[in-house]
């Protein structure tokens, strides 16, 4: 496909998931202008119209290389939990040992709640077949995936299944459906993985992030006509989804490697983004999230909307004068990463708020820059790296990133210059 020319991808950056996301991405890009909205196919969640009952067998298409969106293999999928907003089929090679009907039942309550509030909050997902649901299909094919890049795959939604199978689009099901790994832990089918860690920590977070990609693709490109959201945004987006569905449990380990070196890239990224850059834009958008008059409302207009990237950023905010353009977020931002947590302000303009149990899921809701993560990770945070400043610095920093020091001699003056056309700022926190 055309698409597939225009992936970045840098390998050593990269994790399998980051890799198979770039193609994906980047041949959704080309989807959109190639196709548009598929002709006479409602935009909106609609009624059952097809009887699907628990034991039903289908054979689905599944990706089979992590470089190129048109080879397949054909897997079979098994209903195994029938829900109000999702189906859940699982291959029959699962034993009920990895994946028992309580497993499934489970995961499936949980998620069919999180498929309503996570429409009702940012809009519908596309309805392609007219069965009122998303297909959730759950096969050991996604762990050999992962192991071709090395690693793991937690899940992937591809707008390609939106669209009628084709010459050029040879590995569509024509619904819409995301599909994620299953646990592996005698590694047979790639990585090993546990049951525990597969069923706590990857599943129920992998979920509301590929809905999110669902949503956003319908909203763009189906229901206004424009290109798909920029990767940066889209990512970001979906990171914070698994944050407020309650499922946040995976981003700390994200956003510890940018706190780490937050040097290395920014929040905008062109290419797909890598983990690193993904926990950028996550705390990024936290950030804003907590300090929109409305969050939810914030999070809806970002989604459901004609605009992309910076543009749609700015318009969706709407902040107030001195708080409404890019460099401003980034500038009031990179100060709340230096603060939070450090006892010296409780100014809600420049720290985090508190993080908080989100009592359905026991997991943390929100973000914390100096403590124990406990995120089923063993993560441990201790606040953004600092640097030691001793009367000058010559640093290289990418665009929409930041560098900060440790000053402990306050010089009279300090000066800070820039090269090429980009805005430069410092932020000079007084501590006593």
């Amino acid at each position: 496909m055309e698409g597939e020319a225009s992936a970045q991808i840098v390998s050593d950056d990269y994790s399998a998931d980051e890799i198979l996301s770039a193609w994906l991405r980047a041949a959704e890009m080309d989807l959109a202008v190639a196709e548009g909205a598929p002709a006479g196919k409602a935009v909106g969640m609609k009624g059952m119209t097809k009887a699907i009952g628990v034991g039903d067998i289908e054979n689905f298409r599944v990706l089979s290389s992590l470089t190129t969106t048109t080879t397949y293999t054909t897997v079979e999928g098994e209903v195994r939990c029938v829900g109000s907003n999702v189906i859940f089929y699982v291959d029959p090679r699962v034993s009920d040992d990895l994946l028992s009907d309580a497993d499934i039942s489970g995961l499936c309550n949980e998620f069919d709640g999180v498929a309503a509030a996570e429409q009702d909050m940012i809009g519908d997902a596309s309805d392609l077949n007219s069965d009122g649901r998303i297909a959730i299909l759950m096969t050991p094919q996604i762990n050999r995936l992962g192991s071709m890049g090395g690693g793991i795959i937690t899940g992937y939604f591809w707008a390609g299944d939106l669209y009628e199978q084709s010459s050029s689009n040879p590995v569509s099901n024509e619904r819409e459906i995301i599909y994620t790994m299953v646990p592996d832990p005698s590694a047979a089918y790639g990585v090993a993985v546990t049951k525990d860690f597969t069923l706590n920590n990857l599943l129920p977070a992998v979920l509301p992030h590929e809905l999110q990609h669902a949503i956003s693709y319908n909203q763009h490109v189906f229901v206004k006509g424009m290109p798909p959201e920029q990767n940066w945004l889209n990512e970001g987006i979906s990171h914070l989804m698994e944050d407020i569905m309650g499922y946040g449990q995976e981003n700390p380990s994200r956003y510890a490697l940018y706190l780490a070196n937050t040097t290395y890239g920014g929040v905008v990224t062109m290419r797909q983004p890598n983990l690193y850059e993904r926990g950028a834009s996550y705390l990024f958008l936290r950030y804003l999230y907590e300090q929109a008059s409305s969050g939810n409302g914030f999070l809806k207009k970002l989604v459901s909307t004609n605009l992309i990237g910076v543009d749609n950023l700015e318009s969706a905010f709407a902040g107030v004068s001195g708080f409404s353009r890019f460099h401003e977020f980034l500038a009031r931002w990179t100060a709340a990463l230096a603060l939070t947590d450090e006892g010296i302000t409780q100014d809600s303009r420049y720290i985090y708020g508190d993080r908080v149990m989100n009592s359905q899921t026991g997991h943390w809701e929100g973000v914390c820059i100096k403590c124990d993560a406990d995120d089923g990770r063993g993560t441990m945070l201790s606040g953004v790296a600092k640097s030691d400043y001793s009367g000058g610095a010559s640093v290289s920093i990418a665009g929409s990133a930041a560098k900060f020091y440790s000053v402990e001699s306050v010089p009279a003056q300090m000066t800070i210059a820039g090269t090429g056309a980009a805005g430069n700022f410092g932020v000079l926190i007084r501590v006593d």
